[in-house]
């Protein structure tokens, strides 16, 4: 290794970015369960907590390693609740389109996770 330096900082650079990432993940997962259960419900433990975060972190790099349009679709299809229909007029595509964006989406979330 030529510069054991600058693989180091770019490494610890890499590090500080996933953590934060992480961090932005659970945030997100504690505000909605917030709003969904209020005080009403004691808050996940913390090991609730990192399992559920671990989970939504490797869903989304998933989601992030798929072309924008098929991870659009999915997104509204899945997360939205939005018709075929209404995802090819947002997209500006075909719903048969929309049908092959989101079957590429499935497949894709499939085959990475099958490599784990």
């Amino acid at each position: 290794m030529r510069e054991p330096r600058a693989f180091l900082t770019t490494i610890a650079g890499r590090l500080i970015i996933d953590d934060a990432r992480r961090k932005k993940v659970e945030q997100a997962y504690l505000e909605t369960w917030m709003a969904l259960y209020g005080d009403c419900a004691a808050a996940p433990s913390s090991e609730e907590l990192a399992t559920v975060v671990e989970l939504l972190t490797e869903v989304a790099g998933w989601l992030e390693s798929l072309p924008e349009k098929p991870r659009q679709a999915f997104i509204m299809s899945r997360l939205d609740g939005l018709s075929h229909a209404e995802i090819a007029e947002r997209l500006g595509v075909s719903v048969s389109m929309v049908k092959k964006y989101v079957a590429q989406a499935l497949l894709h979330c499939l085959a990475l996770n099958e490599t784990d």
